[in-house]
């Protein structure tokens, strides 16, 4: 795994075997670290021409209003254009980020996207799932 961004509240790594980016989210994010930790997934995509999100949100938690918009709004359909074609979520116990991920997967109907208990689970079904480019 090469390590892209590695902060107290996120890690952002590429798997580049794969072509899987990772976000693996350890505490709550402010607006400017939640935004910084997406947009340098989203450099790792187009450069490394990333098929495979990963988001681990175990230990996420809230995600303010504006940022979820800009997520939904923006950088979905940026990644998607960019070549992410499936994405791996691990499940949060926090409700907020439940109801945040659902409304982000609203968004998200040209690809694959699985619900997982642990990122191991996340990983294996990423890397055996096929995406035709």
């Amino acid at each position: 795994m090469k390590k892209l961004l590695d902060e107290h509240y996120v890690l952002v790594q590429l798997d580049e075997e794969h072509n899987i980016i990772e976000i693996v989210w350890r505490k709550f994010a402010m607006s400017r670290q939640y935004r910084q930790a997406i947009e340098t997934a989203y450099q790792a995509i187009v450069e490394y021409n990333v098929t495979g999100w990963l988001s681990d949100m175990t230990n996420a938690s809230v995600v303010a209003m504006e940022d979820q918009q800009w997520m939904k709004n923006v950088m979905i359909p940026k990644g998607i254009a960019a070549g992410i074609a499936k994405a791996a979520i691990v499940k949060s116990e926090d409700i907020n980020s439940q109801k945040f991920v659902r409304s982000v997967e609203s968004g998200m109907r040209s690809f694959s996207s699985g619900h997982f208990a642990s990122i191991e689970e996340a990983r294996e079904w990423l890397k055996k799932e096929t995406v035709l480019n």
